[in-house]
């Protein structure tokens, strides 16, 4: 991942695909342009670069101040100084931290700060994928109470005609985990992975006949 830095008005970032992170910057034309290559101990712009409501944004945002970190947003910031640094490295252990060591060219404020930027970007994809999954699992569940009634997860045809062993497997551990026969509950136990498996090719022939009933708004012909 290479990363640069330019003293100008905005910033994005454009492209994060195959690990490549660009920051690309829109220069201040009232002002000369500095451009320095991150890790290489720059002096740090005024206005560290791009502003979003009136501060930077991507991983810069997180080196607002120097020298200063923000472990999140409701914390004070405090200076990494070097016993807060070495305390963060042995927490976050050697083999993780030297990877945005590296990505950071040696420097560890940076390294930290894309750390950070990594775990709010991950942070920021938990709503979206929870509601996915809960759409997902209730739209499924719906077709097979329709089709195999409401204890769908004891039927045997369900369980023994349609289901792989592996997808069988999963339900037992999510049933005992469940430790009921309450369905709501069962759904609940069970993991992303049960319900995305049932899209796989072993269940192409129940999904010809109810992809249109668990997802109306699905186009003809589209597949997974």
């Amino acid at each position: 991942m290479q990363a640069s830095f330019i003293c100008a008005e905005r910033i994005t970032i454009q492209d994060a695909s195959k690990g490549a992170l660009k920051i690309i910057a829109r220069p201040n034309k009232s002002r000369q342009k500095t451009k320095h290559q991150v890790g290489t101990g720059p002096p740090w712009c005024s206005d560290l670069a791009s502003m979003a409501h009136g501060k930077p944004v991507g991983p810069l945002r997180l080196l607002w101040k120097k020298n200063t970190g923000a472990m999140a947003e409701s914390q004070d910031s405090y200076p990494y100084d070097p016993e807060v640094i070495a305390a963060l490295r042995a927490s976050l252990s050697e083999p993780r931290f030297s990877t945005y060591l590296s990505k950071a060219n040696g420097d560890e404020a940076f390294a930290f700060a894309l750390y950070l930027y990594n775990a709010r970007l991950a942070e920021a994809f938990l709503f979206p994928l929870g509601v996915s999954e809960i759409t997902l699992r209730n739209a499924v569940d719906g077709v097979l109470v329709r089709r195999f009634g409401a204890n769908w997860q004891v039927d045997a045809e369900f369980r023994d005609g349609m289901l792989t062993p592996e997808s069988r497997g999963a339900l037992n551990k999510a049933m005992d985990r469940a430790g009921s026969g309450d369905r709501g509950k069962l759904i609940a136990e069970l993991t992303f992975d049960f319900w995305s498996n049932l899209f796989r090719v072993d269940y192409a022939d129940f999904w010809r006949t109810h992809a249109n009933i668990a997802f109306p708004g699905l186009v003809r012909g589209e597949g997974r």
